[in-house]
């Protein structure tokens, strides 16, 4: 079983976690060798692509022991249980499903359970989840509304997700993010095209030494 605790400090050391396209094998590819690049802590397949068990083992072979890997989008108890037997170091939920979480801390995996308002965000943390999900924050107010949650819970580890711009993390950072659930923004589909590689490269390069730039989050959010 996994130290839980070793994962945690390992992922917020690197606070993005990026989300896998739904695409062909090469993008995938492409998009996990630009993420080791540039030295991204995680990397999560989503959930509703079909052989999802057989797309996370190909990942983590690519990976290897350089950043974690683990399922996002998951939708309930016997998925993350599935998610967790091929291989899963992290689940996100973006719903409220308190019995995910222990199906993923008996396996040593960390648990990221989903919240929008502030009952399911209390709920999601007296479950024991380890960070609990708001997105889509550009959807519902951005930063603003991070900021509205966290002064009610300031002890929550949030996760925030959505089409998060690089120029932002900073007004996030500031307003409680410990962690960012990038999709399409740190992973444009037309990078993934065949020959863009230099271009994806320097698309998630630029992307991550924003986020390396991060203040600590008790720093930030003073």
């Amino acid at each position: 079983m996994a130290d839980t605790d070793a994962l945690q400090a390992r992922l917020e050391a690197r606070p993005v976690v990026a989300v896998l396209p739904p695409a062909d094998e090469p993008a995938v590819e492409r998009a996990v060798r630009a993420l080791l690049e540039a030295d991204c802590a995680a990397l999560v397949v989503p959930w509703p692509p079909p052989r999802r068990a057989e797309r996370l083992a190909t990942v983590r072979a690519l990976v290897g022991d350089a950043a974690l890997v683990g399922m996002s989008a998951v939708p309930g108890p016997v998925e993350a249980r599935q998610a967790v037997r091929a291989g899963a170091q992290l689940v996100i939920s973006a719903a409220l499903r308190p019995a995910i979480v222990p199906v993923c801390h008996q396996a040593g995996a960390l648990c990221a359970l989903g919240a929008l308002t502030p009952t399911e965000a209390l709920s999601a943390t007296e479950a024991a989840a380890d960070y609990v999900r708001v997105g889509p924050l550009d959807l519902v107010g951005g930063p603003a509304y991070l900021a509205a949650l966290r002064a009610q819970f300031p002890w929550i580890a949030w996760l925030a997700a959505g089409e998060i711009a690089a120029e932002t993390l900073f007004a996030y950072r500031a307003t409680g993010a410990a962690l960012f659930e990038l999709g399409t923004s740190l992973l444009p589909p037309l990078l993934l095209s065949p020959g863009q590689d230099a271009a994806l490269r320097a698309h998630v390069g630029r992307f991550l030494r924003t986020a390396a730039a991060l203040p600590p989050l008790d720093d930030a959010a003073q």
